[in-house]
């Protein structure tokens, strides 16, 4: 009986929070295999609220990062950000090309010969090439992911058919922290770290701490994440195109993210 009066309880909540939603937030429900874990609010446009409550109270502000440009330009990251709002006299705009030499320091390679991302066989050609470049490389690799399941299938597939190449798998969600993570792959200079998320930006892997990474998807975010679909439905209410403005925006910037866990510095191959 109690239980159920906390299910009705947790019902009315989100009926509630419905209730009260409007079109300029999202509003979600997250769960976990034992029942209701969370109701989250997010306000679609932030910048609104950084014109009324930060901007004012600044003399300045200096934004620098690697990734905040698309096509050499920064109007996406001054709309999400309300800076478009300023006077135009106001903001200074510069970029600087990467004194890194990718062309004599890297080597791309792009397989052309896999299944559409949506198959069921596109786990089992993930883990053939990963078996691939693990014979051939055999230093510390990276492979970034879009989506936890199919990390967690991948892996699995590379531990089930290959003992050897089991010993040199290191799993998100299985095998520890990011911490642990990152000090197993310190560890073991064969080391293949299978990671999504948090390691597609701000994981800093210098020299021979990282020698190949693997990009198993271009990485847009799902159509279902509930900021994307939030985000998707404005912009298509207002006649824009939501793809180029939004998914495609977002996809560049996450994708260079990536690509900048390998080159760490002017001496790094």
């Amino acid at each position: 009986l109690g239980e159920v009066r906390d299910t009705a309880n947790n019902l009315w909540v989100i009926a509630d929070s419905l209730e009260l939603g409007s079109d300029e937030e999202v509003i979600w429900i997250e769960n976990e295999p034992h029942g209701l874990s969370l109701i989250a609010v997010a306000p679609l446009d932030i910048g609104a609220e950084l014109n009324q409550l930060l901007y004012p109270g600044l003399r300045s502000l200096i934004l620098v990062s690697a990734t905040l440009t698309v096509g050499r330009s920064f109007q996406y990251i001054k709309r999400r950000l309300g800076l478009d709002w300023l006077e135009s006299e106001r903001i200074r705009e510069w970029g600087a090309l990467s004194p890194f030499d990718f062309e004599r320091n890297c080597q791309t390679l792009a397989v052309r010969n896999l299944t559409d991302p949506g198959s069921s066989r596109y786990a089992e050609m993930i883990a053939q090439c990963i078996r691939t470049i693990a014979r051939t490389v055999g230093r510390r690799t990276l492979v970034l992911f879009t989506a936890k399941s199919l990390l967690l299938q991948t892996a699995s597939l590379l531990r089930e058919e290959d003992p050897e190449l089991a010993a040199r798998i290191i799993c998100q969600y299985q095998d520890g922290d990011y911490s642990t993570l990152v000090s197993k792959l310190a560890g073991r200079p064969d080391g293949i770290l299978l990671g999504s998320e948090t390691f597609w930006e701000g994981v800093d892997l210098p020299g021979d701490m990282l020698n190949c990474l693997v990009l198993t998807r271009l990485p847009f975010r799902p159509p279902t994440e509930p900021l994307a679909e939030a985000w998707t439905e404005r912009l298509s209410r207002q006649g824009r195109n939501a793809f180029r403005e939004y998914s495609l925006a977002e996809a560049v910037i996450r994708f260079r993210q990536g690509i900048g866990r390998l080159i760490r510095s002017e001496t790094d191959s």
